[in-house]
């Protein structure tokens, strides 16, 4: 008599023989990549024994199938998440891991027939940084303190590595020719970056000369973004960016893919790094949510000049209040 167990097996042996390659033959490709014996992988395939977690964690990274594929077909009530979390000592190293990471994702995107991304922010998107050098900076620094305990230096004198500030540059290209997106943005979104900016200054972690410099870079990310929302495209890129401006409140910043077969979320809960789901059961309920969310949103993207012309202004009012020490502390006056 079968059981949950043998239903298990069945489904992780169908997984891997699909996403071998159809060109290779499937005993010599896990004889290779598993280091085991040929009996040693047919007695796998017959589902004498079950592949353990290392080799089946080895072959889903390998293969790039998600685990979840297994849950689903075996529990529907399991998912599996990935925190985002780097393996990296250092948290200079984790940064540019994660950077390395969307790296793969925009070119995954942009190389796919059929893709497309959603975003709900609620404050500006981090990858989205990697065009204006000072305000990355200033996301590098956030990092660094949040992972650092014994933190004493200040963003004047922060040092971004070479590699990470190549890879900025080399993501800065990509995103250009990133797919269609939709950008749904809560009204005030710059202010989360303005209280973070000046929390830092009140530190003395950032100095008077530091708050110009970042005022003056924050003011043509708007300017920018402006051009793009007349145009609908970024500058030297191809595809359209429309953008939203939510009515409802957007509670976390939140990302969603789709590229081929493949669909994902990524909940950024925390500022570091994302939770990362690639259930296809939740990233279509997750789809739904914004797909609702949108419907309860206005378009500014070549439409609506007046609320455009507002949205735009309302930010670049937030920015002017950065350096006003009577607003310091209390930006909302």
């Amino acid at each position: 008599m079968r059981n949950e167990l043998d239903d298990l097996n069945e489904i992780i042996v169908n997984t891997v023989l699909k996403n071998i390659p159809k060109n290779i033959k499937p005993v010599f490709y896990l004889m290779e990549l598993l280091k085991i014996s040929r009996e040693s992988v047919y007695r796998r395939l017959r589902k004498d024994i079950p592949f353990s977690v290392d080799e089946l964690t080895k072959l889903a990274s390998t293969l790039n199938f998600s685990l979840d594929e297994i849950i689903e077909g075996s529990n529907k009530e399991r998912i599996f998440f990935d925190l985002g979390l780097q393996k990296s000592g250092s948290s200079g190293d984790s940064f540019s891991e994660m950077l390395q990471l969307y790296s793969v994702y925009i070119n995954n995107l942009s190389q796919s027939k059929n893709s497309n991304i959603f975003l709900a922010l609620n404050c500006i998107f981090p990858l989205y940084t990697v065009c204006f050098q000072n305000i990355f900076k200033f996301q590098y620094l956030k990092w660094i303190v949040g992972t650092q305990e014994d933190f004493k230096n200040t963003f004047s004198n922060l040092t971004i590595p070479e590699e990470l500030s190549v890879l900025r540059k080399k993501v800065s290209e990509e995103i250009k020719m990133l797919c269609d997106s939709t950008f749904i943005l809560t009204p005030n979104i710059c202010l989360s970056i303005i209280k973070d900016i000046q929390y830092y200054y009140q530190r003395k972690l950032i100095s008077k000369d530091d708050l110009e410099i970042l005022k003056k870079e924050l003011l043509q990310f708007i300017n920018a973004a402006e051009n793009v929302a007349k145009t609908g495209r970024f500058e030297g890129g191809n595809s359209q960016m429309d953008f939203y401006i939510s009515i409802p409140y957007i509670n976390s910043n939140t990302v969603y893919f789709e590229y081929d077969d493949v669909s994902e979320v990524h909940y950024w809960i925390y500022p570091n790094s994302p939770i990362m789901v690639k259930n296809s059961t939740v990233s279509n309920i997750h789809k739904q949510w914004l797909l609702s969310l949108k419907k309860s949103s206005t378009l500014i993207t070549q439409s609506n000049e007046i609320l455009q012309v507002d949205f735009f202004d309302t930010q670049r009012k937030l920015i002017g209040k950065l350096t006003d020490d009577h607003h310091i502390g209390n930006i909302y006056k």
